[in-house]
């Protein structure tokens, strides 16, 4: 934080004469193959790593090339990391059905609760072990 002379830095907080440094994401931090990534939890991580090892295809065109989906219902939604979808990179951050490309479509074909449902058995499978 850059100091302004002649101010303290209470006065130059409340002038907004310098910016509080945030403190978002500085903590909880776990590294994997990917880099880094917020994993709040280990319970968390073990079943991110557990869906990584397993032979997953592509909820939509069976490719067995898969990115994990977060299930949100907006994107001011918190992610959850055991409510996951897995789908291939087109069908994941495409233009065609995708919940990031074409939102609208990739929800009249799989509304909100059944991949929630979808998301809880893979869940499921992974608890039982």
């Amino acid at each position: 934080m850059q100091k302004i002379i002649g101010y303290s830095k209470a006065e130059q907080l409340k002038s907004n004469k310098v910016k509080k440094e945030p403190s978002f994401g500085k903590k909880n931090y776990k590294w994997n193959n990917k880099g880094i990534q917020r994993i709040t939890n280990d319970s968390e991580l073990s079943y991110i790593q557990w869906l990584r090892n397993q032979q997953l295809q592509c909820l939509i065109c069976g490719s067995n090339e898969v990115e994990l989906h977060h299930i949100k219902r907006s994107s001011t939604d918190k992610k959850n990391h055991k409510q996951l979808l897995p789908l291939c990179r087109e069908h994941h951050t495409g233009s065609s059905i995708s919940p990031h490309g074409a939102k609208k479509q990739f929800f009249e074909i799989y509304p909100f609760e059944s991949q929630v449902i979808i998301a809880d058995k893979l869940y499921e499978n992974y608890e039982i072990l």
